[in-house]
């Protein structure tokens, strides 16, 4: 018979890659973990399968390629499928799964594509926006001079040359804080996710590791430029830990998670990000609850504005030496 021409096209390796499941799950003994469910209310799941006459669990996804469909070992399913080039990850089921999970599965879609296995055949690595810096550019610790807004801050280097720079966080979207000069509302718990990152990380030495840098294209507010995207870490006072600040502001509802394409850059923390924010779902935290920002006092911010600056100086300057940050 002919082709019909009003079905729809199969995508390259879609039939390898049923083929591949059924052969290592059809009449074979699971375990599912249910994840979740979407709009739709199918339910998603970690499937892997048990060894043939064998409840023992163990292995890797390396088994079934090594032996075919006669398993000796259990397998993750998704992972197996992954390392054979015959998936890959979609992001808002993958944010589903527990972040060491979720990272797993995205170090064998990698491992694949670098084989450039089945699907990824023709795959070409994108070039990194931050090849053209310097080490010393991409990697620093230095003092948080300024907050912008919940999701961008000003960092100051060490050194008696060094030169501010302006950060924004990796894969972090937090609401938009108002411009009075452009008629422009703040987003709902702006305010509060600014003056949380103020709190936290203002006048204090942040680690900083730039992920990608982000171009902006010419536009009715101002001429091209470009965004620098890093993961910024505060050290804990008492262990010395590092702690993400964007997971600080994610798992208080502050901020959400940015969701990006198969190959754009990334946080380097993404799934802790994105199990930070899944825990502010469940908790129904700030922007998650459904309820308006509580109303606070707005700072009398003068910071970006130089003529109220200077009617604000006469007054400090009576107020005589003060402590503040």
């Amino acid at each position: 018979g002919g082709q019909d021409n009003g079905a729809a096209a199969t995508e390259p390796y879609a039939r390898e890659a049923k083929h591949f499941t059924e052969m290592n799950v059809l009449q074979r003994t699971c375990e599912l973990v249910l994840a979740g469910t979407d709009k739709f209310g199918n339910l998603y799941a970690q499937i892997t399968t048990k060894p043939e006459g064998s409840d023992a669990s163990g292995g890797s996804a390396a088994a079934i390629a090594a032996a075919g469909h006669a398993q000796s070992s259990s397998v993750n399913l998704a992972e197996a499928l992954l390392a054979q080039g015959l998936a890959k990850v979609v992001d808002w089921s993958a944010s589903m799964l527990p972040a060491a999970v979720s990272a797993k599965l995205r170090a064998t879609e990698r491992a694949a594509k670098e084989q450039r296995l089945r699907m990824w055949t023709g795959w070409t690595p994108p070039t990194s926006s931050t090849a053209h810096l310097e080490t010393n550019d991409t990697k620093y610790v230095g003092t948080v001079v300024e907050v912008v807004s919940g999701d961008t801050i000003v960092v100051l280097p060490p050194g008696k040359n060094a030169q501010e720079r302006r950060i924004s966080l990796s894969s972090l979207r937090a609401p938009r804080v108002g411009n009075a000069r452009a008629g422009r509302q703040g987003e709902p718990y702006s305010a509060a996710s600014k003056e949380f990152l103020r709190k936290t990380v203002i006048g204090k030495k942040v680690s900083v590791e730039v992920d990608y840098v982000r171009a902006l294209p010419e536009g009715p507010t101002g001429p091209a430029t470009s965004l620098t995207m890093a993961t910024v870490s505060l050290p804990d006072k008492s262990s010395g830990e590092q702690h993400n600040v964007a997971v600080m502001l994610l798992v208080r509802g502050l901020a959400t998670v940015q969701r990006h394409r198969a190959d754009d850059e990334r946080s380097s923390q993404y799934e802790d990000l994105q199990a930070a924010e899944a825990k502010a779902i469940q908790g129904k935290k700030g922007v998650h609850s459904g309820k308006d920002e509580p109303v606070g006092r707005e700072p009398n911010d003068a910071s970006q504005n130089a003529n109220k600056a200077k009617q604000m100086l006469p007054h400090l300057q009576r107020g005589g030496r003060m402590r503040a940050v």
